[in-house]
């Protein structure tokens, strides 16, 4: 009980640290492809971008063309994983009783598998966005950054 409440724990923090990642990296994206928002924002982050679900920027992503099918896929199945596990877990499976170690180990490993993907999409988001926006390297080639920074979302991260 007390390794499936830690990994529950672990899981939970790491979507949290993604998903406030994934934000402001969303933003600097649109900033970069998205006519006009640079000027609207100023730069800056938008009000209420924490805010706005991560199934909210995948669909705007899709209905724009703006991410490839297996990485849509797979921000998909990290929400759907997600939201088991943190909003729908004890409807459909209830509370493991006590000495159910099956149970719990079940919980554990769901809970570990979650916060496991959201770091690996953390680290490929944010490496993806030190490598290619690293000012130095933007400036010296603009065309180059400028491409990459579109691409965001239509290179998949490496399982």
């Amino acid at each position: 009980m007390t390794a499936a409440f830690a990994s529950v724990g672990r899981a939970v923090w790491l979507c949290q640290v993604f998903e406030a990642s994934l934000a402001p990296i969303y933003e600097f994206f649109k900033m970069n492809v998205q006519p006009g928002y640079f000027q609207k924002t100023g730069g800056y982050v938008a009000g209420g971008a924490y805010k706005n679900p991560l199934k909210n920027i995948v669909k705007e992503l899709s209905a724009r063309g703006n991410i490839d099918p297996t990485v849509e896929s797979r921000l998909e199945k990290y929400i759907e994983d997600r939201h088991l596990l943190v909003h729908r877990w004890f409807i459909q499976n209830g509370w493991p009783k006590d000495e159910s170690v099956e149970a719990w180990k079940a919980l554990e490993s769901h809970a570990t598998a979650v916060g496991d993907e959201a770091q690996d999409l953390m680290h490929y988001f944010t490496g993806y966005i030190v490598k290619h926006a690293e000012p130095g390297r933007a400036q010296a080639n603009p065309d180059e950054y400028s491409a990459r920074i579109s691409s965001l979302f239509r290179e998949p991260p490496q399982e």
